[in-house]
Parts: structure tokens; sequence; C-alpha cells
């Protein structure tokens, strides 16, 4: 028993180990439109891109002053590229929708 957990935990750290980190490739400003928020608790928001393509963002587990957003508002933020292996993709900087 003590052999398999020795093994166990040799796998799981060759595992870990062979994890490429992410590598940011580019930023880019794009204007969104906020479509639907969801509040308070868990706070997300639907933005559409100019390409009427919606995404569904998690921004925080609380957003206190999430009535100052206005549904149909538009947005500019931040979308990060990165690269891992050979694979890329995106991701939305929505840290900025909640106000303070």
């Amino acid at each position: 028993m003590k052999n398999l957990s020795t093994v166990l935990v040799l796998a799981s750290c060759f595992m870990f180990a062979a994890c490429t980190p992410s590598e940011l490739v580019s930023q880019e400003k794009q204007t969104f439109t906020i479509v639907k928020i969801k509040p308070p608790k868990r706070f997300y928001v639907d933005l559409k891109d100019s390409n009427g393509v919606v995404h569904h963002e998690y921004v925080s587990k609380r957003c206190g002053s999430w009535k100052k957003i206005k549904v149909n508002s538009q947005v500019q933020l931040t979308v990060n590229t990165y690269k891992r292996g050979n694979e890329t993709y995106q991701k939305i900087d929505v840290s900025h929708i909640c106000p303070k």
C-alpha cells in the first residue's frame, strides 16, 4: 500500500511539472455591449462583441454597485490573447465592469 501511494504522488508530480504556463501574446481594446446582468452574488454579465457573439463572463463574487450598470450600455474592455503550447485562447478582462 505504501508503494502505491508513493507511485501516485510521483505520478501527480510529473503531471503538474509537464504543464506549460500560458504566455501573453497580445492585448487589444474592444467595445462590447452589456446585454444582460446577473446580480448581485456571483456577478455575471453577458457581453456582445462587434460580431454579434455573446460572451457569458464571471465578473466577481459580489458587486455592491451593480445597479449603476445599465443594460445596453457600451464598455471598452481589454481582450488578452494567450498561447499555451500549440493552443491560443482569448480572455476578456472584465475586472473594471463593477463600478467603485
